[in-house]
This record gives structure tokens, sequence and C-alpha cells, in this order.
């Protein structure tokens, strides 16, 4: 597979196929197999077989479980983006183009409305997918990134041009589709699963289940908590490995933020537990200048919102996030959330009446009111 002199067209099925039934302790040794067919023995050298079989599942299709097969497919495309986009596969106009069409077909696949593995109803699909989503944003959306495509192949034709320049808004529409769905999808959640729900929703008849009302997981509704969630997982993703930093992740990131508070408490403990996982990796970033303000806006978003939990969150990100851009915060964005903070100490939900004094107590220690507002 790494050599252009062998002609073996049964090698990429074959070695999809191991990846796809080898045990999870092995799966890493397999994928740097992926990794090295794809990269080749010499520049321009990798395998456009093993390219075609992960988009095509070619050699997945005898493994004991469909979603185990999407997950592990969602693997080894992560394992040939983070190749073709390391700077070690440089290579002839040929293999350049090859690995832009593989890495433009992934995105088209991910923003497939209506078969996105992001809204797979496995959450180690969603997450796999997740991973490739925020690989393919560092590698092209990250002007000054460790990964910039542009530079990594010898291949300058116009054609190799316009596929990087369909490929980088094809990816920034990905991500953007995040910012304009959340938070209506974020509204989908709560509709579904109100916090509420056993008070307000008393069970029809005695013979009803919970297993039987979990039955609605299959509906639309569910399918956006879904999707929101292979969402939150990029976020997280972009946050963790730094490609948040490009101000097309930023502002989308910034964007999401009222959603991403809204969506801290619900009966669906695993999906909470992703937002708050999204929302605790934003406490750490540091926004860039022209970001910080969208970001802020967020924050006295969530600081107003209906859902007091969303309000309680809004309360721990807007500490964080004071604290952080306590430099580069303007005047009138630093006064507006003291005196939201203000206004939470007398929220009708105990709750947020004490983390508001909590978080108004750093807000005073680090002089977050300008000139005589704290007064």
């Amino acid at each position: 597979l790494a050599s252009p002199h062998v002609d073996a067209p049964w090698a990429a099925p074959l070695l999809l196929k191991t990846v796809a039934e080898s045990a999870a302790e092995e799966a890493e040794e397999w994928l740097r197999a992926v990794r090295y067919a794809v990269r080749g023995e010499a520049p321009g050298e990798g395998s456009d077989d093993v390219l075609r079989g992960v988009l095509a599942a070619d050699g997945l299709l005898s493994s004991s479980s469909t979603t185990a097969r999407e997950a592990r497919r969602l693997e080894a495309a992560l394992a040939c983006v983070s190749q073709l986009t390391s700077g070690k596969s440089a290579g002839s106009t040929e293999s350049t183009l090859a690995g832009l069409a593989f890495q433009e077909a992934l995105v088209d696949e991910l923003a497939d409305e209506e078969n996105t593995p992001l809204a797979r109803d496995s959450r180690a699909v969603r997450e796999e997918a997740a991973k490739v989503a925020s690989a393919l944003a560092g590698a092209h959306l990250a002007p000054e990134g460790a990964r910039r495509p542009a530079e990594l192949f010898h291949g300058t034709s116009e054609t190799t041009s316009e596929i990087l320049e369909r490929l980088r808004a094809k990816t920034a529409a990905l991500l953007e589709s995040f910012a304009a769905g959340a938070d209506e999808a974020s509204r989908a959640v709560l509709l579904e699963n109100p916090a509420e729900a056993p008070a307000k929703h008393p069970r029809a008849s005695e013979t009803e289940t919970f297993s039987d009302a979990r039955t609605l997981d299959a509906g639309p509704l569910a399918r956006q908590r879904r999707w929101l969630e292979g969402a939150l997982l990029t976020v997280i993703q972009l946050a963790k490995h730094g490609e948040i930093a490009c101000p097309v992740a930023s502002e989308v990131v910034a964007r999401c933020i009222p959603a991403i508070l809204r969506a801290q408490e619900t009966p669906d403990r695993d999906f909470a537990l992703v937002a708050k996982r999204a929302l605790t990796y934003l406490k750490y970033v540091v926004f860039p200048v022209g970001q910080v303000g969208l970001a802020a806006r967020g924050a006295l978003l969530g600081l107003r919102d209906d859902n007091w939990h969303a309000r309680a969150a809004a309360l721990k990100f807007a500490q964080a996030f004071t604290f952080r851009h306590a430099f580069v915060l303007d005047g009138a964005t630093r006064v507006a959330l003291y005196e939201a903070v203000v206004e939470a100490t007398r929220d009708p939900q105990i709750e947020v009446r004490a983390l508001a004094s909590t978080t108004l107590v750093g807000f005073l220690r680090g002089g977050a009111a300008a000139d005589g507002s704290a007064a």
C-alpha cells in the first residue's frame, strides 16, 4: 500500500477489514498502519485506495456491529485527515487532489442534514465524528495553526487552489450550521425533556413504564438533541486542541454560548454531562479580541434566560470569563456584566441568588465594575 511499485488491489480492503475487527487495545496500532499507507514510503506514494475504502467503508462490512463499524470507520478517517494535514504527506499534484477530494467528501458527509454522523443514535459515532470535524476545522480554518494545507503539498495548480478554497468555505459553513441551529435545538431539548417532567407529565396509565417513555427518543426532537450533542462534542474538541483560536471557530462558539448554558440540566444525564464538559472547556478559553464582545453577549443572554439552570451556569461562566478577559473587556461590557450579576442577587430562585452573591464578591475583589459603578 505504501509503495506505488506494487499492484495489490486486495491490500486496502484487507487493511480496513482488520482495522474494523481489531480489539480496542490493538486499534491504535492498526490506525498507525492506515496513516503509513496514506503517507507512503516517499512523497506522493500514498495509497488512494485506502482513502476510497474509508469513504465507502468497503473493508468494514464484516464488522459484527453497525455502530462499531461506523465508529471505527470515522477513527480511520481521522487518521487519514491527520496524516494528510500533518505536513509529512506533501506529494505530487495528483496525490494532493486525491487527499483534498477525500477531505471534501468528509465535510459533505458531516454537513448532510439528513444523515450526518454528528446526529447518529450512537454516542461513540458522534464522538468520532466530532473529532473529524475538529481536525478539518483546524486544517482549513486556522491560518496560524499547526496545520496549513495550502503549504503542505507540492501541487500549486489552479484546480488545487480552487479545491482548497472550496474546502475552507464548506468547513466554515459546517461550523456556521452549529451556531445557526444551536438555539432552536437547545429549546427542543428542554421541550422534549423538561426538568420537571415527572411532576408536570404523570404517567398516562399504571402500565406505562419509563422505558415506554424512552421510545420517544426516535422522534424529531430526539434527533435535534443528538445533533446538538454532536455540535457540543465538536466544540469540546475545538477547545481541547486549540482550533478555537481561529476567528471562524471562535465566533461560532461564542454564538453557541447561550445554547450551551441552556442545555446544562436535562433528565438525559449523559447529554447534560456533555453540555457541562463543553462549558468547562469554555471557561478556560481566551477568546480573540474581536470575539470577546460576542462571548460577553452570550453570557448576558444566559443571565437573562427563562431557565434558572441556564442563569446559574451563566453566573459561573461570567466569573471565569471576566477574569480571563479582564484586560480586553471594554467598560460598557464590564458594567453590563456587573449589573446583570447584581440583578441576579434578586432572582426568584434561591440557588441562583446564592451563586450570584459568590460571583458578585469575586467581581468586587477583582475590580470588575468600572469607575464608581460598584457603589
